[in-house]
């Protein structure tokens, strides 16, 4: 019925909220779970028969120096997750893989290595990821700024979360 990327609308006390399927099924009676759109971390659950499909337009970004990076290959391990998300992912320039990236899930420090020969490139992702939180926050000083343009790519983005909303509501 509804699989995951779909865009759905719901009606919460009378009020329309639209949002992506980040989990799916193919049963009306099934459970679906939400990502609503937007300023927000709100995820929403329910049967599916509750939603309906929707069009609408996400937020768009402004255009940063950071555009031209992506991160693929992002694969979760919540069952090695104590403190944080465990993860493993690659971040590309353009098309080529320049680091790969570690959370061992245990509260420390996302890792960030570059993949041979990438040591420059890396540390020119390092200097535009600080100059993007810089620019989209609320903090001259910002902490981890490489991590969090991680984390805003792969958990905020594709939710319609700008990176002023992110950064505007994170760092306070």
């Amino acid at each position: 019925m509804f699989k995951k990327g779909n865009k759905v609308k719901c009606d919460i006390d009378g009020k329309t909220v639209n949002g992506i399927v980040i989990r799916g099924t193919t049963s009306v009676n099934g459970r679906i779970r939400v990502r609503q759109i937007g300023n927000s971390f709100n995820e929403l659950a329910g049967a599916a028969l509750n939603f309906k499909a929707a069009k609408f337009t996400l937020p768009k970004n402004t255009p940063s120096d950071m555009d031209k990076y992506s991160v693929v290959s992002y694969k979760e391990f919540r069952e090695m997750s104590r403190d944080s998300t465990a993860f493993a992912a690659k971040i590309k320039r353009g098309k080529k893989v320049i680091a790969e990236a570690t959370n061992d899930g245990w509260g420390g420090c996302t890792m960030i290595y570059p993949v041979e020969g990438r040591r420059e490139a890396l540390d020119t992702f390092a200097a535009e990821a600080r100059k993007w939180a810089i620019r989209f926050g609320k903090n001259e000083k910002p902490i981890e700024p490489d991590d969090t343009w991680i984390f805003w790519w792969v958990h905020c983005r594709p939710y319609g979360m700008t990176a002023e909303m992110y950064l505007g509501k994170e760092i306070e």
